[in-house]
């Protein structure tokens, strides 16, 4: 529950859509054991996350905006995603990411993605369609002797903040 009394936002709203629909995607509910969606749960302070894995974090952040009309703007609304799964297969990391964009353009169900991009403009985005600007990869597997892969990566989609109705 939010700290401060403000109306939702444009971004809120896109930001929450996004999470519905991932948290609602069968293979990731599956997936995912800790789901770190900055939603006010509590994250575990000790070092060692290998009980909590696979963990999914998502963190989003607002991008440079520029005007989209005389009385709107757009700009990039970026989630930063990282997912941790103790595996010494590249298959896991790799396929995860596969199951993440499925959640948002389901193979082969045409109509639901377009449903989806609905939703996504229903709530404030551009045109609804996420991009996977940074597919999130180990960044050094070498560095990982313990048999964990701490993936990174970013998503972004384009948000449209108007001042008017």
């Amino acid at each position: 529950m939010p700290v401060l009394d403000l109306k939702r936002g444009t971004r809120t709203n896109v930001w929450l859509r996004t999470l519905e629909i991932l948290q609602e995607d069968e293979a990731l509910s599956n997936a995912v054991q800790t789901w770190i969606t900055w939603r006010g749960e509590q994250i575990a302070q000790s070092p060692d996350i290998t009980p909590m894995m696979p963990v999914l974090r998502i963190e989003p952040t607002i991008g440079p905006m520029v005007w989209y009309a005389p009385d709107a703007q757009y700009g990039p609304l970026t989630l930063k995603v990282t997912f941790s799964v103790q595996s010494r297969e590249a298959e896991d990391y790799m396929n995860f990411w596969e199951a993440f964009e499925n959640a948002l353009y389901p193979f082969g169900e045409a109509q639901r993605q377009l449903s989806i991009q609905q939703s996504l403009r229903d709530a404030g985005a551009e045109n609804g369609q996420w991009m996977f600007s940074i597919p999130a990869t180990d960044p050094d597997p070498r560095l990982n002797e313990d048999g964990i892969f701490h993936c990174r990566g970013n998503m972004m989609i384009s948000v449209i903040r108007s001042f008017n109705p």
